[in-house]
């Protein structure tokens, strides 16, 4: 089945490695157990401060470790996500260390279009348990917005009208919209609604800046972090149906918004360094998942997070503009082709490693994800780290 608003190539894949959570909008700081947000607002609505870890260099080791089941096929091919270097990170490649186990082949690192990094490995697949795993370096360093305008004034002055209000197609209706789903035709005619609905709070003229935190801004105020029903699909078809959904849903519709606006913007997908994003990151651990965010290009330059505010409940701006120290990019861009290119459909994001079986697509797994009822080949994927400063 296809969800396809974004672009033809926007295929269902699960990314989690687990079945959708049924968490409830209760996401609030106080149900997740975090610490109360070290943030003041004007007025109590616009963030002036931020935790100190999140704007402090970062230096740690990146681990991975992929594991493939494989089937009798003639060809084995498989990508996994290296972090690259961008004005947020530093990645010693020089440093990157890889291990395959269980197979002589022998790997390449490759970069893409986008500048992503892969570890490449092509070959007759084995007989049994093939393990490739990783570590490199990386110092997260991110500096956040430095325009010469106050920031906190900038928000302020600009989401005061809070946006336009949006009312959603399916709004508390997962089941109406799973079930909607299958109507592609109407689907396109109501995520473009909504879409539009979405653009009538986002100033038509004016500088990026502006621009830019009023669509955070309409986000916020009118999306649910809720992962439930069709969510982290590479689109904004769930988040424009029921104004629901994870961290994909949310900055797939801002990156759709800021398309039709000119406004300079691309995906970036991760790891969270912290389960807490309020608290430092501990000096190791295992990663449960991915996270993503929008990267502001052009005269910005700097990373917004619409989707974090929302789960959080957090003050506006919280997570514009500011330091993200707490979080290790992989890949940037969508529909992505890798490389070599994959003869699959291209892939809405990614963060796991990717394989394919005499060019047809593995099913991915992550984590400790059950296996047991995966039938056929599968590419199961973890990461952790340590920190090294």
């Amino acid at each position: 089945m296809k969800i396809n608003h974004r672009r033809s190539s926007d295929t269902v894949i699960a990314t989690n490695g687990s079945p959708p959570s049924t968490a409830r909008r209760a996401v609030l700081a106080a149900s997740l157990g975090l610490a109360p947000l070290l943030l003041f607002g004007l007025g109590d609505d616009v963030a002036t401060s931020l935790p100190q870890h999140r704007a402090e260099p970062l230096s740690v080791r990146v681990d991975a470790t992929v594991e493939i089941r494989p089937e009798n096929s003639a060809m084995l091919e498989l990508w996994i996500p290296v972090p690259s270097s961008d004005e947020s990170q530093e990645v010693q490649l020089d440093a990157l260390q890889v291990d395959v186990e269980g197979h002589p082949t022998n790997w390449e690192l490759t970069t893409d279009g986008y500048g992503n990094h892969f570890v490449h490995l092509r070959g007759s697949p084995p007989v049994e348990l093939l393990t490739i795993r990783y570590s490199v370096p990386v110092l997260r360093r991110s500096s956040g917005y430095s325009g010469s305008e106050p920031l906190d004034q900038v928000i302020e002055s600009t989401t005061g009208s809070g946006g336009a209000t949006i009312d959603y197609p399916y709004d508390g209706s997962v089941e109406e919209a799973l079930a909607s789903i299958e109507h592609a035709a109407s689907i396109e005619q109501l995520v473009g609604t909504v879409l539009d609905r979405i653009l009538a709070g986002v100033p038509g003229a004016g500088d990026n800046l502006r621009r830019a935190v009023m669509l955070n801004e309409v986000l916020r105020r009118n999306g649910q972090y809720i992962k439930t029903g069709a969510y982290g699909q590479g689109n904004s078809t769930w988040f424009c149906l029921t104004g629901q959904g994870n961290c994909t849903d949310f900055h797939f519709t801002y990156l759709d918004i800021a398309e039709r606006i000119d406004l300079p913007a691309r995906l970036r997908v991760g790891l969270p360094l912290s389960p807490n994003p309020e608290e430092p990151a501990p000096q190791s651990g295992d990663i449960p998942g991915y996270h993503c965010w929008v990267y502001l290009d052009g005269d910005l330059g700097f990373g917004i997070d619409p989707s974090w505010e929302a789960r959080l409940e957090a003050p506006t701006g919280t997570y514009f503009g500011r330091p993200f120290n707490d979080r290790i990019k992989l890949t940037e861009g969508a529909d992505l082709s890798l490389s070599p290119p994959i003869q699959g459909e291209p892939l809405p994001y990614l963060f796991e490693a990717y394989a394919e079986s005499d060019g047809v697509p593995i099913e991915r797994i992550y984590g400790a994800a059950d296996a047991s009822s995966i039938a056929g080949p599968y590419v199961r994927t973890t990461y952790s780290f340590t920190r090294i400063d």
